[in-house]
């Protein structure tokens, strides 16, 4: 467990989130004119979009951090960071300047999507269930819970 995984995996996890954060706030106290909410997806799209977001960049640094040689965390990190960007383009259409831009980042989705399919092609390589054992051991640690349990499916 270096000291510089820990500081890149939350540094990114952080930046993530921050921007989520950002657009979700702005977009609650200042919402979209209806003409342009309408190309932007409803509000279950940015709820959508707000639990991958949380999902993805918790779990890549969870497993960047514990794991930095294991490529799983960081590409889940980087899927992360991919949707927080996508979000980021609801912020930018709030601003007249900004609007060709927003409809330009709004396809880094298809990114975080072709490295999603990657990571789960790549689950072949990687030993399932020492990273469950590692993912349970960190949660463990970090929030103490009474009991914890990981779901994955069998290999084909």
């Amino acid at each position: 467990m270096a000291p510089a995984a820990f500081w890149r995996a939350w540094s990114i996890w952080a930046v993530s989130v921050a921007a989520t954060a950002t657009t979700v706030s702005y977009t609650a106290l200042h919402p979209l004119p209806a003409e342009l909410a309408s190309q932007f997806g409803s509000g279950l799209n940015g709820s959508l979009g707000v639990v991958f977001v949380v999902g993805f960049a918790t779990v890549g640094a969870l497993l960047a951090w514990k794991r930095p040689g294991n490529p799983i965390g960081w590409l889940l990190s980087a899927i992360g960071l991919a949707y927080a960007a996508g979000v980021c383009s609801v912020l930018l259409a709030h601003f007249p300047r900004t609007l060709t831009l927003a409809y330009w980042l709004g396809w880094i989705f298809l990114l975080g999507i072709g490295l999603w399919v990657f990571v789960a092609r790549l689950k072949d390589a990687v030993d399932l269930d020492a990273v469950r054992d590692d993912l349970a051991t960190v949660v463990t640690k970090a929030l103490e819970p009474a009991h914890v349990s990981v779901w994955m499916s069998q290999r084909r």
